[in-house]
């Protein structure tokens, strides 16, 4: 469990990167961190959060021992990474072995 932690907390940091340092510098003093305790997270989840003139945002929710949760947050500021739809994200996503569900 802890390999696919691993890999899922440094997704959206795998995203940036393809865009450069710059990205992914600008994107780290952006970025947010807290555990918390909650009931009930089943599996570790991310969402994506699109606006229609701003960055993206990523929150990643990784489940600890017991009730705890990892959250982390940031903007993608890759702008080749293509997510404003769910086809254009399960197009984006192969190379992490990520599923996608849209919610609204």
């Amino acid at each position: 469990m802890r390999i696919k932690q691993t890999t899922l907390g440094a997704l959206l940091n795998q995203i940036n990167g393809l865009a450069g340092a710059s990205a992914l510098a600008a994107a780290s003093i952006c970025s947010a961190r807290q555990t918390f305790v909650q009931a009930g997270l089943g599996e570790d989840t991310v969402y994506l959060y699109t606006y229609e003139a701003a960055a993206p945002a990523m929150v990643v929710f990784l489940k600890g021992e017991g009730d705890t949760v990892l959250a982390t947050g940031s903007f993608m500021l890759n702008e080749e990474f293509a997510c404003d739809s769910q086809a254009a994200l399960e197009g984006s996503l192969p190379m992490f072995s990520a599923t996608v569900a849209v919610a609204k």
